[in-house]
């Protein structure tokens, strides 16, 4: 027998809520949202679960009739992909972005876990898309501070952006972070950063490749540039990096090393 949930705002417990009922129909599970602000899609293929969200306010009814959890379930994320596809980001509102006190990333691509163990890359490209956060900074449970993030990379995820608009403002925030073997490449365009929780961390054999972009600290940011977990950084094509404060950090660690490439930047 096969479900399907409906997931409703409750005006009494100011939340969203799920109503199930048991229905034939295909072997997927299906969520229907109504609301005029959101319109997620989830289904379980059989490579794993395909999400793809934007405004993340339906994540804890989701988790509730489903019964896992992800990152994305988890944070405030107003654009997010978790669905082994390729996302045109220009067909996004512009500017991407995140402001909220919480843990939330304006931009978020994790891979679609198959079968056998591995990833199915999500991947984006865009020209000219302005991303921005400036946001973060309530007292989390572990006694530490939620962290704004720009763009955050999972799980084989792969993003392509040219001419693109990165800023991020406000203490607790940080500009691009890459885990799990994701990658990114930007050509052209500005990473500006004024948070004080980095400007770029790659770990878990990740690459970030720049090329003719000009990245810059502000003076009151102490953020630093991040390589470790065999990841690779190339700097390239007459890029500029101005860390005033910060440094830029290449560490290997017992397993693997970590790599960085300069060629025609300063």
């Amino acid at each position: 027998m096969n479900r399907t949930y409906s997931i409703v705002w409750s005006a009494v417990r100011n939340m969203y809520v799920v109503a199930s009922e048991l229905a034939r129909g295909h072997s997927k599970v299906k969520i229907q949202a109504h609301s005029n602000e959101v319109s997620p899609s989830i289904e379980k293929p059989e490579s794993g679960w395909a999400i793809s969200a934007k405004h993340n306010a339906l994540a804890f009814a989701i988790v509730a009739a489903l019964g896992f959890a992800s990152p994305l379930a988890m944070a405030d994320n107003p654009v997010s992909y978790i669905d082994g596809t390729d996302h045109d980001l220009n067909a996004e509102t512009s500017p991407i972005s995140y402001s909220g006190t919480g843990q939330g990333t304006a931009l978020y691509l994790e891979g679609l876990a198959t079968a056998k163990g591995g990833w199915q890359p999500t991947s984006g490209t865009g020209t000219g898309v302005v991303i921005e956060t400036a946001g973060g900074g309530d007292l989390l449970p572990d006694g530490s501070y939620a962290i704004a993030t720009a763009i955050k990379l999972a799980s084989g995820a792969v993003l392509n952006l040219t001419n693109a608009e990165i800023s991020t403002t406000g203490n607790y925030s940080t500009g691009i972070e890459l885990t799990g073997q994701s990658s990114i490449t930007l050509t052209g365009g500005t990473l500006q950063v004024k948070g004080n929780y980095g400007i770029m961390t790659l770990s878990g054999e990740s690459q970030a490749t720049l090329s003719d972009i000009k990245v810059t600290a502000t003076a009151e940011t102490t953020s630093n540039i991040s390589v470790g977990e065999g990841s690779t950084l190339k700097i390239k094509d007459g890029s500029e990096v101005t860390l005033t404060n910060g440094q830029l950090s290449v560490a290997g660690n017992t397993t693997s090393n970590a790599f960085l490439y300069v060629a025609n930047s300063t």
